[in-house]
């Protein structure tokens, strides 16, 4: 199988209530991200039960490669291509510059995703899933083999779930056969902090230490899927 795409995303979840949507809140920031080369969009946020929709500040590099997400009640860092090293070190660059413009900032949970695209033939497929699960009676046109589970990291960072994916399915995305569909496997690591805990804890100016240590628990994961690729 070849690897033919990374992704990678750092949600920041946090009360954005004080992120205001207007021209000065706009042109603050946009100045502040100025060396990322992104431009500003919106997404929306739809209240099923009231039918209330809100727009939030998005914004997007010119390759689309980086999407950075101002949400109500969280920020995210997405980003396709690249190191997982070299998400990391830009993902704190633009923290960084955030944290100037909102100080005090803080954070109940934090997560780091990582996602790699493999594509290959039918015999690959098969064989990675007689790998991975005992029954081989039957081959399956897509699976999904999960492991989730509960680990405590250092005190600043605590318990958190760490999640481990690797799926047969259908995808489209840009850098593979043009975009149209494609039957790919997909590999991906999931570590968070739990949600039971609403604590506000993690300071936007410290987001380094606290990232460092999913960072890292994340890479022990890539390295013990590595066996089946």
């Amino acid at each position: 199988m070849k690897l033919v795409g990374n992704t990678y995303q750092m949600v920041f979840f946090s009360d954005n209530s004080d992120i205001q949507q207007n021209t000065r809140m706009l042109k603050d920031i946009l100045e502040a991200m100025e060396s990322f080369d992104v431009m500003p969009t919106f997404g929306y946020d739809f209240n099923s039960m009231s039918g209330e929709k809100k727009k939030f500040l998005v914004l997007q590099s010119v390759d689309e490669n980086l999407v950075i997400e101002f949400h109500f009640k969280r920020i995210s860092i997405n980003y396709t291509g690249g190191s997982a090293y070299n998400f990391k070190q830009k993902s704190y660059s633009i923290m960084e510059e955030i944290s100037k413009l909102y100080p005090g900032k803080l954070a109940n949970r934090i997560s780091f995703v990582q996602s790699r695209l493999f594509y290959g033939d039918d015999t690959e497929y098969d064989t990675l899933y007689k790998r991975l699960f005992t029954y081989k009676k039957e081959v399956p046109f897509e699976w999904d083999n999960r492991i989730a589970l509960r680990k405590t990291l250092g005190s600043e960072v605590g318990d958190i779930n760490s999640i481990s994916t690797i799926r047969r399915c259908v995808v489209s995305a840009p850098f593979i056969n043009k975009g149209a569909d494609s039957d790919i496997i997909l590999s991906e690591i999931d570590v968070n902090t739990v949600p039971k805990n609403t604590t506000t804890r993690y300071a936007i100016e410290d987001v380094r230490g606290f990232y460092n240590e999913l960072f890292d628990e994340s890479e022990k994961n890539v390295s013990l899927l590595k066996r089946y690729f």
